[in-house]
């Protein structure tokens, strides 16, 4: 079949064969290489993320660190928890009646 083209029309599928293989592999390699850029512009962004909340995390519990210091140390605080710890010795004497346990149970 190839012996009845003319030459002219085989230069010319030659010539467009050349130009579609050319553009194929072209296009392959560019599209390797955007999802590369891309890939590691999302692994970047995420990292950064990562770091930026780790950061936030850290601050948050030093924030709360400061403010249980700052509790410990309140006359208020110190009193109240005395008081309770007081309370909490004389329940463990303490016996629970049968019509509570009743009332528990049927709960």
């Amino acid at each position: 079949m190839l012996n009845r083209l003319r030459i002219k029309s085989k230069l010319m599928a030659l010539i467009v064969g050349a130009s579609l293989g050319s553009l194929l592999i072209g296009g392959t390699l560019s599209w390797l290489r955007f999802r590369q850029a891309f890939q590691r512009q999302v692994f970047d962004q995420l990292t950064s993320v990562r770091a930026s909340k780790g950061t936030q995390i850290e601050s948050y519990i030093k924030g709360f660190q400061d403010w249980l210091d700052l509790l410990s140390e309140d006359r208020t605080v110190i009193s109240a928890m005395v008081e309770f710890n007081g309370a909490y010795r004389s329940l463990q004497n303490e016996t629970i009646s049968n019509e509570w346990i009743e009332t528990i149970e049927t709960y």
